[in-house]
């Protein structure tokens, strides 16, 4: 697995509610990686006669963001902030994490509709495009502090050719479960043809959590993983995806993008480096 150094949380200026950097903070605080708090701000006309007032705006959240973080350094935690303008900040996330040498992007979600037919925002869909590492997607206000999480994965990333994605995206699910205080990680394997399907003794060997927290699983992949975190509790369900060089991008399976829009809990998406 790649170590994780740097945690890069998203600022949003629209809220109070700054899920992203709390959650980094229980990340940074289990892996002893570096904070990285970053916002970006629209860059507007930067004519002469704008540009006093537009430097004036940038240092005010210069400030904000130094009032957010200032708990956190109270507290022992190393946090680099950065704070810059840009016509578009949708597309300046992924060149600002690359630069902070970042090793997973946290982000609130900003979820479209109602609870039965929500979708990510524009700029959700946007960090996945330009993302040169895994995210988490900080998606529910609710937690019920169970600290469990779900690992799920299909047959493709038990196939021997997925061998890298599988360990990075066990190595990320065993660094957030270690970030809550309690909690365990369970894995679920998915297969709609049974005759595929690894077996639990095997796949508790291979991921080293115990039997009785593996579930393997005829039917289909977004309706059980549904269920099953449900059924734990889950705060967190990390799932692992390929790079497309055909696409040079991300390449999501419909069930991903289903699950990363329908499910109403915080979502981690690894994107292996080394694949």
């Amino acid at each position: 697995m790649s170590e994780i150094n740097t945690i890069f949380a998203v600022i949003d200026p629209t809220t109070k509610n700054q899920r992203a950097l709390n959650r980094a903070v229980l990340g940074v605080k289990s892996t002893g990686a570096r904070l990285h708090a970053y916002l970006c701000i629209e860059a507007r006309d930067d004519s002469e006669h704008l540009r006093e007032f537009s430097e004036a705006e940038t240092a005010g959240y210069e400030k904000w963001v130094g009032e957010l973080v200032e708990p956190i350094r109270a507290r022992g935690i190393k946090v680099d902030v950065e704070v810059e303008r840009h016509e578009d900040w949708r597309s300046a996330i992924g060149p600002a994490a690359t630069r902070a040498a970042s090793d997973l992007i946290i982000k609130n979600a900003h979820a479209l509709g109602d609870s039965r037919t929500r979708s990510l925002s524009h700029s959700d869909w946007s960090l996945f495009r330009g993302a040169p590492c895994s995210v988490m997607l900080a998606k529910s206000e609710r937690s019920s502090h169970s600290g469990n999480v779900l690992l799920a994965v299909g047959p493709q990333e038990l196939d021997a050719a997925h061998e890298t994605m599988f360990e990075e995206t066990l190595g990320f699910a065993l660094a957030a479960v270690a970030s809550y205080q309690h909690g365990a990680l369970y894995v679920l394997s998915v297969n709609e043809q049974p005759e595929h399907n690894a077996s639990p003794t095997e796949l508790a060997q291979r991921t080293q959590v115990p039997k009785e927290r593996v579930t393997v699983v005829e039917g289909n992949f977004k309706t059980e993983i549904e269920r099953w975190a449900g059924e734990i509790d889950a705060e967190l369900v990390v799932i692992g995806v390929s790079h497309s060089p055909r696409l040079s991008g991300i390449l999501f399976r419909p069930t991903t993008e289903w699950l990363l829009n329908h499910l109403d809990r915080d979502v981690m998406v690894v994107i292996p480096k080394n694949e």
